[in-house]
């Protein structure tokens, strides 16, 4: 599906469930989307889970509700620069 995704597509985000949940699922679908040229991100609630899959992702939105403790969902963004490598 990624295949023939990656020709009108720039990007994939794994999201729920709770996608770290399932670490070496995550890092097989992401490795494999960046071999395609895609950009890859994450949509969590276990930011302390991120580590495991920074290297093979781009993006990552994490639920927290530290953030805005009165707004249920407050998310916020983490990039991670690979040096301009899909």
């Amino acid at each position: 599906m990624l295949d023939e995704a990656s020709g009108f597509v720039s990007a994939i985000v794994l999201s729920g469930g709770e996608p770290l949940l399932q670490i070496e699922a995550v890092r097989e679908i992401a490795t494999y989307g960046r071999s395609l040229g895609l950009k890859v991100g994450v949509h969590t609630a276990l930011p302390e889970e991120l580590a495991k899959v920074k290297d093979v992702i781009d993006y990552a939105w994490v639920s927290d509700s530290t953030i805005h403790p009165s707004i249920p969902g407050s998310h916020r963004a983490i990039w991670y620069d690979h040096g301009g490598d899909a």
